[in-house]
């Protein structure tokens, strides 16, 4: 891997478009890693406004700024495309994400690919007595920003997106699955414990109730033959 840079050399790099992707909300580079093997992407730049999670990326070998996105400024079109994987949930409202995915649009060529947690099912597993662990992470830092599939097309069709795709994965077939937990245990929780959560009744689904969605997003159109590959499932 090659060395790490500073931070003047990234933002001449930006400037001459030498970055494949700009990754928001990066935390340790795990959804660096992740774009540039799913997009074949090799050089990545993981952007995020804790200064302790830019040094964990560089420390890993990643090309790495600290910034506010809402106030990141570069030329329009720097990257291929802008990544955001499990970012827009922890910003403070559906104003600010519609600003953060403006503001992706401009400096992406040619798409932006999103992925964020299932708010979808949040009031159908509460009514039986259930949660998946995500839906009550509080702020800060918590998710605030709990936007369904209906909001993100009309956020999409607000900002004169007119081509993307959604992706639905890691399908949950009844309560035993373990990112389900009992409506009463506490929050800020991960996958389901026994000894930390308690019992937690057995309710076979109507449907598989998704825990993750991604959305693949064209800034530009894309032909039919581009387009597939882009949004190739992988994992």
């Amino acid at each position: 891997m090659p060395a790490v840079l500073d931070e003047e050399s990234i933002y001449q790099d930006i400037r001459t478009g030498r970055f494949d992707f700009a990754d928001f909300g990066s935390c340790e580079g795990g959804s660096i890693d992740y774009c540039s093997r799913r997009f074949n992407a090799p050089r990545g730049l993981g952007i995020d406004i804790l200064e302790s999670e830019v040094e964990k990326m560089r420390a890993s070998g990643f090309d790495a700024l600290c910034a506010d996105i809402t106030k990141f400024d570069c030329p329009t079109a720097s990257f291929r495309f802008v990544s955001m994987m499990d970012f827009l949930e922890h910003l403070p409202d559906f104003d600010v994400v519609r600003e953060i995915v403006a503001g992706a649009k401009r400096i992406a060529r040619d798409f932006l690919f999103i992925r964020h947690p299932s708010f979808e099912d949040e009031h159908y597993l509460n009514a039986v007595g259930l949660k998946q662990f995500w839906t009550d992470w509080p702020g800060p830092g918590g998710h605030t920003a709990k936007l369904t599939v209906a909001d993100f097309t009309a956020l999409f069709d607000s900002l004169g997106f007119n081509q993307y795709k959604i992706h639905f994965r890691s399908p949950a077939l009844d309560s035993n699955d373990s990112v389900i937990l009992p409506i009463d245990a506490p929050p800020n929780q991960h996958h389901y414990s026994s000894e930390a959560h308690g019992p937690k009744p057995f309710v076979k689904f109507p449907r598989p109730l998704f825990g993750q969605i991604d959305f693949f997003v064209a800034v530009r159109p894309i032909r039919q033959q581009e387009w597939s590959q882009i949004i190739l499932p992988f994992d």
